[in-house]
């Protein structure tokens, strides 16, 4: 479950690097021709960017513009206590799952120690085996790394 993996990739090698060795030509070829561009057309070029950061301005400023709520100079101080709660419930939840949990194992191993079984020990069994696989299913894993 907590296996380290080992990696035989060499270290100077990345994605990126890897994505450029690709479309190497390909990026070359549209820079060829940007340039090409701009050094045909130095004056519209030239234009085309001052008219794209004039409308970026007016976006930013007028269009994108999201109006703030006006205070009344008292500061409302946030909830910070149900997050809290919340985690401790869930705390609560993962204990009991797990001291069910760890019941049900030492049922099921007094089960498998004896030398045969009832029809009703194997009914118990079967019963307990699926509702820890129903508990291990449930039980939302941890987020550790």
């Amino acid at each position: 479950m907590f296996k380290k993996i080992h990696s035989n990739r060499p270290p100077e090698a990345t994605v990126l690097g890897e994505l450029g060795k690709e479309f190497r030509g390909y990026l070359l070829l549209v820079r060829r021709r940007v340039l090409l561009l701009l050094r045909k057309y130095p004056k519209s070029s030239f234009g085309l960017m001052i008219v794209l950061m004039f409308a970026s301005m007016i976006f930013s400023f007028v269009v994108f513009r999201q109006a703030l709520p006006k205070s009344s100079g008292v500061k409302v101080p946030r909830a910070v206590v149900v997050p809290v709660q919340d985690g401790f419930g869930q705390i609560l939840k993962q204990s009991e799952a797990l001291r069910r949990t760890i019941a049900i194992k030492q049922e099921i191993e007094v089960m498998l120690a004896r030398d045969s079984l009832s029809p009703a020990d194997s009914l118990r069994l079967t019963a307990a085996i699926d509702e820890l696989q129903r508990l291990s299913t449930s039980s939302p894993k941890s987020h550790l790394p």
